[in-house]
């Protein structure tokens, strides 16, 4: 149901992690119609052939709710698991990871969220530097044609004026008696077809290409890698790192001030009737029976 991803339509105020909710607003699901009340009936059950495990904070910690529940099980082995005081290493490992698991997932959608984030400021950005970039290649297409057509009409204007010197200076040469010769020493001269300008221009096209070059890209935004350390870990943790911070009380206040004068651990002393224990084995997995009671 968990994996599922069904959640319960409210939170009872008599809901805990002993007794939770199981109202989903399913019918096949349901407490009171559905699989859940057929499963339940299964298990109370004592003729089927499989194991069961029932883990009930309050009814466990009841000498007359524990004979109770044993009490449809004469035919099976009953054993009482006491799970009291500082866990073992597999249950600190296997909650541990899980807390572990959960920060990892949340830090790990903060931190895709964080990268989409710098992604899209990255990529307009680009969009922006490519753009600019196409504006000022079309401002020096357009500036470097008026500047050759500029200097193609200064050619043209230096060359008529050295073809007019020349032949007003043939002209008098005719008139005073001079005849032909030198006509090529009076012919002026003529542009070399490239001005200081347009020069300086192409260095400093040159030197803006090189410093393009020069400069390094914006490097596009990675994916960071997520890290969980131990201490956390333990931050997350109740019981000085022991238990789940759980969204439900294990036991709701009214059970505890109603049942706590009743509790007690199990015993092998305890009977169903004369000669017939409740237990046949009670095994205590974190503290050991005497430092547990």
């Amino acid at each position: 149901l968990r994996k599922s991803g069904l959640k319960t339509l409210r939170k009872s105020a008599s809901a805990s992690n002993d007794r939770p909710g199981h109202q989903y607003g399913v019918k096949p699901l349901d407490v009171h119609t559905g699989m859940l009340r057929q499963l339940r009936r299964f298990l109370e059950s004592a003729h089927h052939q499989r194991s069961v495990v029932h883990v009930e904070i309050e009814k466990g910690l009841s000498e007359a709710e524990r004979r109770k529940l044993m009490g449809d099980y004469m035919m099976k082995k009953r054993t009482a698991i006491v799970c009291v005081g500082h866990p073992d290493a597999g249950y600190l490992g296997y909650v541990r990871g899980l807390v572990g698991t959960e920060l990892e997932r949340r830090k790990m959608s903060k931190a895709r969220g964080e990268w989409k984030k710098k992604m899209l400021e990255y990529t307009k950005r680009k969009e922006e530097r490519e753009a600019q970039k196409k504006r000022e290649s079309l401002m020096e297409a357009a500036a470097k044609a008026r500047k050759d057509a500029a200097e193609e009409a200064r050619q043209k204007r230096q060359e008529a004026a050295a073809r007019a010197a020349a032949a007003k200076k043939a002209a008098e040469a005719r008139t005073s008696g001079g005849g032909g010769a030198g006509m090529g020493d009076a012919q002026g001269p003529v542009g070399s077809g490239q001005s200081p300008s347009g020069m300086e221009n192409g260095m400093t096209g040159v030197a803006e290409e090189e410093r393009e070059k020069g400069e390094e890209e914006e490097t596009e935004p990675q994916m960071p890698e997520v890290e969980v350390t131990s201490e956390e870990i333990t931050a997350k943790m109740a019981g000085g790192g022991r238990f789940r911070k759980m969204p439900l009380p294990d036991l709701t206040k009214d059970a505890v001030t109603t049942a706590y004068l009743r509790f007690s651990l199990p015993t092998v002393d305890e009977e169903l009737k004369p000669g017939v224990p409740v237990f046949d084995e009670v095994r205590f997995v974190w503290d050991e029976e005497e430092e547990a009671r």
